[in-house]
């Protein structure tokens, strides 16, 4: 039996256990509670760029088996990540760091009236984020060391891409992900089968030299602005498994989280065959357990149980089906057994579904 320790203990952490189970391999998760390790063990990784800060975590992210580490501290700061992207030549979208001889002004003379401000570090679900308007800010002299600033700039879909690297470069990828966010956070994902070409291709080639230059081992996430239909601008890169590769669970024949372990285990790795037309992904937040989720049969619910409060995600539901016109169906039900804020999330993907089949 193979060994993996994750450093945190969420949601993510664990689906890759349940993921392990049926290859044989154990995953355990490292806290902050933690207070000894197995002494052989045959990888380390991560569920959260935040990980608990102990004694045990400081031991284990020393060890060549975390093979990793460099590359998560190089993309878990805004900073490092956007110099190592503009190194690249990567699309990206325009910043600036205010060090401590700059003020606002000078980020309103480089990127325009609106920007965006973004904690270095710690931040997820637009939390450490805030939209700055020109007209509606004095050119104070506030420290902005541990931030960086972005041009707020207009899209036409947020889109993610999910691939994997294995120890001996072999890379593959799932369909690009189109996402829906209300305040900042993932509310619903859906990927097609048939995706566009152009955009795949040039999403896979720019998540490929990232994880070449890096040489990075495992499940890499990285969210793009679709700017118009043919040009990227990459917004966020997260070095983990990512909420909007749910849908694998139940969309694929090899999930995100079972490919991650198989990459980082270098275990057999091959292109995730699609196994439906349509793959949905409904994020549950701060809402209670409603068993009348699961009375459609194309219904798949991922329940984290976890207390419930306000803006916590609490599971997700996958649904999956080759009909387009069953599958708008099946989530009009659905709508009738969510709270009222759901049918935004809803009508989008209806939108996206329908628009999906006329082409």
């Amino acid at each position: 039996m193979k060994l993996i320790y994750v450093l945190g203990n969420g949601q993510l952490g664990q689906m890759l256990k349940q993921a392990g189970e049926p290859l044989g391999i154990k995953v355990m998760f490292i806290n902050k509670n933690t207070k000894s390790l197995i002494k052989f063990f045959d990888a380390i990784t991560i569920e959260t760029e935040n990980w608990p800060k102990n004694i045990i975590t400081q031991t284990l992210i020393k060890n060549p088996l975390f093979f990793n580490y460099n590359a998560i501290i190089c993309l878990t700061d805004r900073l490092t990540q956007k110099k190592f992207l503009d190194q690249l030549k990567m699309p990206n979208v325009k910043w600036i760091y205010l060090s401590k001889k700059k003020t606002l002004k000078d980020a309103f003379q480089k990127l325009g009236k609106r920007l965006i401000l973004k904690k270095r570090t710690g931040g997820y679900n637009g939390l450490y984020q805030k939209f700055i308007e020109k007209e509606n800010v004095e050119n104070n002299k506030q420290d902005y060391q541990q931030y960086i600033f972005e041009k707020k700039v207009d899209f036409i879909e947020e889109i993610s891409l999910i691939g994997a690297r294995s120890k001996n470069n072999h890379i593959v990828s799932y369909p690009i992900t189109y996402n829906f966010h209300e305040n900042s956070m993932l509310r619903a994902s859906i990927s097609f089968k048939k995706t566009n070409k152009n955009i795949q291709n040039q999403s896979e080639n720019i998540l490929k030299t990232i994880m070449n230059q890096l040489k990075y081992v495992g499940v890499m996430v990285i969210e793009f602005f679709l700017i118009d239909f043919n040009t990227l601008l990459i917004n966020e890169i997260a070095p983990r498994v990512h909420n909007s590769g749910h849908w694998t669970q139940n969309g694929a024949s090899i999930s995100q989280f079972e490919l991650h372990l198989r990459a980082i285990l270098d275990y057999p790795m091959y292109n995730p065959t699609i196994c439906y037309d349509y793959s949905v992904m409904i994020n549950l937040i701060g809402i209670d357990f409603n068993m009348l989720w699961i009375n459609q049969s194309s219904v798949h619910l991922h329940w984290y149980s976890k207390k419930t409060f306000k803006g916590r995600k609490v599971g997700h539901l996958n649904i999956v089906d080759n009909n387009y016109l069953r599958l708008c169906k099946t989530l009009k039900n659905l709508q009738k057994n969510l709270p009222n804020n759901y049918a935004s999330s809803i009508e989008w993907l209806i939108k996206k579904i329908i628009l999906h089949n006329k082409f």
